[in-house]
């Protein structure tokens, strides 16, 4: 963006004229602008940023890899925050980092790239995808309501809905394919796909949750408990 500063015999005095207006630029990101003294030029450092997504065998008895990666998705564009459905037969992941955040499903086969399908394709943000237990729907953050909220959507892309309206930012699917775990402003809830209904689990405001799992059987939570401490110091000076 640039803005246009009032003059006096050509010293500035920091006024400004008019509102922001954009400059385009060749790049998606830039870094370290300079202003030439020639009119209208500018030196700055384009950054070219490309994710794309591979796949590497792993042994979890040895916790070892195997053989060499390969790559899944190739191409300009980034692929970020993959999660596979439970069935290993598809990807889902987001655009994250792009002018567009969207969603796309890759069924995993060796003409993957071409058979490449989008769910959202829209001026929103998508983030990270996550499969339901069954692989028929995905759930995943969107800023579409004007926060982020956990939206839910079918594996081709219909009967898009929003099931939080608490402004969230971390999620769990139930092995029910139904009720989803999040957090939000130091509480453990749980929402259902189809009443909508929001339950609080446990709270444990004025500390915040920083992430947490369940085990394959769901008996147990693992959570992160942060907290912040504020307090006022006074030193003497010498």
């Amino acid at each position: 963006m640039r803005l246009d500063l009032a003059s006096a015999s050509r010293q500035l005095t920091g006024k400004v004229l008019g509102p922001a207006e954009p400059v385009t630029i060749p790049s998606s990101y830039i870094q370290q602008m300079s202003f030439l003294a020639t009119a209208g030029r500018m030196a700055y450092v384009r950054v070219d940023k490309k994710a794309n997504i591979k796949q590497i065998a792993f042994d979890p008895k040895t916790a070892k890899t195997a053989g060499v990666a390969h790559w899944v998705i190739q191409g300009s564009s980034l692929a970020t925050q993959p999660d596979v459905s439970g069935d290993g037969r598809r990807l889902v992941f987001s655009s994250l980092g792009e002018k567009n955040e969207d969603l796309f499903v890759l069924p995993l086969t060796q003409s993957a790239a071409s058979e490449k399908i989008s769910l959202t394709g829209d001026i929103y943000k998508d983030r990270t995808p996550k499969w339901s237990t069954d692989g028929e729907q995905v759930a995943f953050y969107s800023d579409r309501s004007g926060n982020y909220e956990i939206w839910l959507i079918n594996k081709d892309a219909s009967d898009l809905k929003q099931l939080t309206h608490v402004a969230t930012d971390t999620e769990y699917g139930m092995s029910d394919n139904r009720r989803l775990l999040f957090s939000f402003q130091g509480k453990l809830q749980i929402v259902d796909s189809l009443t909508k209904r929001v339950a609080t689990i446990m709270e444990i405001a004025p500390d915040g949750f920083f992430g947490f799992a369940l085990p394959k059987d769901e008996r147990l939570i693992y959570f992160t408990q942060g907290s912040t401490e504020i307090d006022i110091w006074l030193s003497e000076i010498q």
